[in-house]
């Protein structure tokens, strides 16, 4: 028909994070539910590391991700908390509840996200760390408190932080 076809624009879930393989000509908006840990355990802050590909590559989060469809978002962090760390917890009360919107910008591509984050308290359970492969998340550690501001944070993990009462620098 001598017409050109539309591009297609493939999009991979991959875990909990959404990678975009091209970017889009038009902007949709939607909203992530999610569920994260807040893990304080001698003296340091249970955090994962964004593996690259990702907006936010190299920066440190709460371990946690995306709810399934129909499960309960303790239930996604317990899933999630093994996924990324190979730890197991004990998931307690709600911490508090993160609500953010990342719009198009030079290093944000894709559509307007609305991502909210129910944070729980967890007690983990012994173990040893296992750092996530061919994921969302490619290291985990445990850092000290008094170390934490020092290290490059998404907006979840300071708020987090401010949960702690350590408001991040």
């Amino acid at each position: 028909t001598g017409r050109t076809p539309t591009p297609v624009f493939r999009r991979r879930r991959t875990r909990q994070a959404l990678r975009i393989t091209d970017a889009p000509t038009s902007t949709a908006r939607r909203t992530r539910v999610s569920a994260h840990g807040l893990c304080v355990q001698g003296g340091g802050l249970l955090l994962v590391r964004l593996s690259a590909g990702l907006a936010d590559a190299g920066r440190w989060t709460l371990p946690g991700g995306g709810l399934d469809w129909g499960e309960h978002p303790a239930e996604a962090l317990r899933r999630e908390l093994y996924e990324e760390t190979g730890l197991t917890g004990e998931v307690g009360p709600i911490a508090g509840v993160f609500s953010d919107t990342f719009r198009l910008g030079p290093t944000r591509e894709g559509d307007e996200l609305h991502f909210l984050s129910v944070v729980y308290s967890v007690t983990p359970a012994a173990g040893d760390l296992v750092h996530e492969a061919d994921g969302s998340t490619d290291l985990a550690a445990w850092v000290p408190l008094g170390e934490v501001a020092g290290v490059p944070l998404v907006p979840l993990a300071r708020f987090g932080l401010s949960l702690l009462g350590r408001p991040p620098a």
